[in-house]
């Protein structure tokens, strides 16, 4: 049996070893080394789900199932110790619940256990002076990162938040998103909340048909410039808001965008990667093999699918030959 063992062994390294080459293809230039530990940060009680390294990249913030926010600051050693290593800058930014009268009221009749807030996300303002922790209870807390002071509560969410981000040069600013369906804007500095965006109002279809009244939210950011954000829901559909007037180019392109292949069952295979069940390949084996199509997985016209492969998407559009690919999806449809 040791023996079979060793064969199954070298036969997945070579099968991980062919991922890795066909990896390649895509990192041209990237270089694998091996890990290798350089320090062990302690503290956190419990399971660490996040680390973020600061703008500047000389502190990290660390986000504990434990309900803990610990800052580290990167030092140079002291005499016998490495050149750099990390400390502990502040005390542990606790998560603690709000106080509610009349729930805490409830749950002393019925002798029930306060329930341990859990963070969802953490985030640095722009400038690195404030931290932001989303939490199970709804609120998202801001904090000073230079001395630990809690500085805002930021509420309004109704579900739990998963998504958080800071603008990427306006240290005011904040942008949160939750599974209430619900996108906020934030000024982090005052605790208002500037603009409220709602999945309600971007279902495409009649409401019911297939869609609930809102759409869970699950990951968003800003542009680049700050200008815009770009929200996606458990729907597979993106909402983009941003200043100014859409581009007609932006409207022009089809509404659903799907690939043939985005809601089929993966697996991990015996090297360890995301695989389609059926044909049971590495699902960036079909990078650009995938037709487009729409919500009910028609692929687009031929003419379209052709543009995508080729990268001339926006050329296409431009041309005005989407018009033809929707009369012919249309009709292959019926």
């Amino acid at each position: 049996s040791a023996v079979a063992a060793m064969f199954e062994d070298t036969g997945i390294q070579q099968q991980q070893q062919q991922q890795l080459q066909h990896l390649d293809g895509f990192f041209p230039s990237a270089d694998w080394p091996v890990p290798a530990e350089l320090q062990n940060l302690n503290g956190h009680k419990n399971e660490v789900i996040q680390a973020e390294f600061s703008h500047g990249g000389s502190r990290l913030a660390t986000a504990s199932l434990d309900g803990s926010v610990r800052v580290w600051q990167l030092i140079h050693g002291a005499k016998g110790k490495p050149k750099l290593f990390w400390q502990e800058a502040l005390p542990p930014l606790m998560v603690v619940a709000v106080s509610d009268p009349t729930a805490a009221a409830r749950a002393r009749q019925r002798r029930e256990q306060a329930q341990a807030l859990v963070i969802n996300h953490i985030a640095w303002a722009a400038d690195d002076s404030k931290i932001l922790a989303s939490a199970s209870d709804n609120i998202i807390r801001v904090w000073c990162a230079h001395t630990g002071t809690l500085l805002q509560l930021l509420k309004g969410h109704s579900q739990q938040a998963h998504v958080l981000e800071t603008h990427p040069y306006d240290a005011r600013l904040a942008l949160s998103a939750g599974y209430d369906g619900q996108t906020y804007l934030w000024d982090i500095t005052t605790g208002v909340a500037l603009k409220t965006f709602s999945s309600s109002d971007t279902i495409p279809l009649a409401r019911g048909s297939w869609a609930p009244p809102v759409i869970q939210l699950c990951d968003g950011h800003f542009s680049p410039d700050g200008n815009a954000i770009c929200i996606a829901d458990v729907a597979g559909q993106f909402s983009y808001y941003a200043v100014g007037s859409p581009t007609p180019l932006l409207l022009s392109g089809p509404h659903d965008q799907f690939f043939k292949k985005d809601y089929d069952p993966i697996m991990h295979d015996e090297a360890g990667f995301a695989a389609y069940m059926d044909p049971p390949v590495p699902c960036y084996h079909l990078k650009g093999q995938q037709p487009l199509c729409d919500n009910q997985f028609m692929p687009y016209a031929d003419e379209f699918q052709l543009a995508y492969r080729e990268g001339r998407v926006l050329e296409f559009v431009r041309s005005g030959g989407l018009a033809m690919g929707f009369q012919v999806a249309t009709y292959c449809s019926a």
